[in-house]
């Protein structure tokens, strides 16, 4: 699989799951939510948690169209993706279950795979992706 693809799949997931946390936060009964292991969360954290997922989902789908222009963005959201991951696994287990394991653990993929496949794909090293620093092209 090409690197924009699992990129456009990592905006794609991230919309998906804005539209799924919202449902099952919001929509289930309780006595539904309850037997999957999610406890009641307050409707502006389910909020901005999806407002932020629809965004990053966005920016990821419009970045993975000209990654060498935009490979900065992904590889930002990457690490920001990456410590969700973490946050999901450790914390985030206490308090959504197996939930929040199976999120974090896509989160990590997709995470590792923006922060480590991408600069490879793109032939630039992190430093220059991080600083958002042009290759040079020799004349």
């Amino acid at each position: 699989m090409a690197v924009r693809q699992i990129i456009l799949a990592s905006g794609l997931w991230n919309i998906v799951m804005s539209f799924g946390v919202f449902a099952v936060a919001q929509m289930l009964p309780d006595a539904a939510r309850e037997r999957i292991g999610v406890p009641e969360i307050s409707s502006f954290w389910t909020l901005m948690v999806c407002g932020v997922l629809c965004v990053t989902g966005s920016v990821l789908v419009l970045a993975a169209r000209d990654l060498t222009s935009r490979g900065s963005i992904v590889y930002y959201e990457g690490l920001a993706r990456l410590v969700a991951a973490v946050l999901l696994l450790t914390l985030g287990r206490a308090e959504l279950g197996t939930l929040a394991v199976l999120i974090g653990f896509a989160d990590l993929l997709f995470g590792l795979a923006q922060v480590f496949v991408l600069p490879v794909s793109l032939g630039r090293t992190h430093k220059q992706i991080l600083m958002d620093k042009p290759v040079a092209i020799d004349a």
